[in-house]
């Protein structure tokens, strides 16, 4: 169950190859991009498969994008991962992407969304690189009383 903190927002992309629709919500909450999701067959809508969640940590996002759609009207919203697997754990396609449609009312829903997530997956990197930086960097020695005296006061000539 998401925290209070989470953001959501509402989204939908062809499943089936055409002939079904995936809806559901993104869910950012922490350190992890979740997908709640139902399909449903594209004709009527009548056959529905349960409610399915799939979870994944940002380490496995590569890319976030928007794109404004045909004439503003329709926005979406790109995923890129780093393995094909995890795009199709979400219903993407063999390209490790995944393009949702989300409707023009939440549109400002998903500039936040999308910021929001772009901050978490930088959060991410940012401590994930200090954390590869502390075991291979470490600070020089301290100087010597010796070495103190010599920098602070030069001798003159």
């Amino acid at each position: 169950m998401p925290s209070l903190s989470a953001k959501t927002v509402a989204v939908s992309t062809e499943a089936w190859g055409g002939f079904g629709t995936l809806s559901g919500l993104l869910v950012l909450d922490g350190g992890q991009l979740s997908l709640e999701y139902q399909t449903a067959d594209a004709i009527l809508g009548l056959l529905r498969s349960d409610v399915k969640r799939v979870a994944l940590p940002l380490a496995h996002l590569r890319a976030i994008e928007t794109r404004a759609g045909f004439f503003w009207l329709m926005p979406k919203l790109e995923l890129h991962f780093s393995q094909i697997s995890h795009a199709i754990m979400m219903g993407g396609d063999t390209a490790g992407e995944i393009r949702f449609s989300v409707r023009f009312t939440h549109r400002q829903k998903v500039r936040q969304f999308v910021d929001a997530l772009r901050h978490a997956r930088a959060s991410f990197v940012h401590a994930q690189m200090e954390d590869e930086l502390a075991g291979v960097v470490q600070a020089p020695p301290a100087p010597t009383q010796a070495q103190h005296r010599s920098i602070h006061n030069p001798k003159r000539n």
